[in-house]
């Protein structure tokens, strides 16, 4: 997948070992693409994009490992904290719990 650069795009200068600037050229003309585009492909294999937040997978193995074994007050402390990691992460649900009814998503309404 090619990644969209243009003139605003960060640009840093490095020096290269002597033979590879040859060898990016090679690989570049191999894949039909710019030594630029070359470079930046192999940056992001090395350096992939970080994995989005799983928030359902978060909040279920918090309460599987920790909140089913704590008691009431704990439990509000607990919630309190899993809810605020949602915010932060911006998870479009937070979480309420209870002994009768376990772990409970609810969808976050705009006023």
């Amino acid at each position: 997948m090619a990644i969209p650069t243009n003139r605003d795009s960060d640009k840093f200068v490095i020096r290269l070992p002597e033979g590879m600037r040859d060898r990016i050229k090679a690989a570049a003309d191999q894949n039909n693409r710019s030594m630029n585009a070359e470079i930046v492909a192999t940056l992001g294999e090395a350096y992939p994009d970080p994995a989005p937040f799983d928030w359902y997978s978060f909040a279920f193995e918090e309460w599987t490992n920790c909140g089913r074994k704590l008691p009431e007050v704990e439990r509000l402390a607990f919630e309190a904290r899993i809810n605020d990691r949602l915010s932060e992460e911006k998870a479009p649900v937070r979480i309420s719990l209870s002994e009768k009814d376990g772990l409970t998503f609810r969808p976050i309404t705009k006023d």
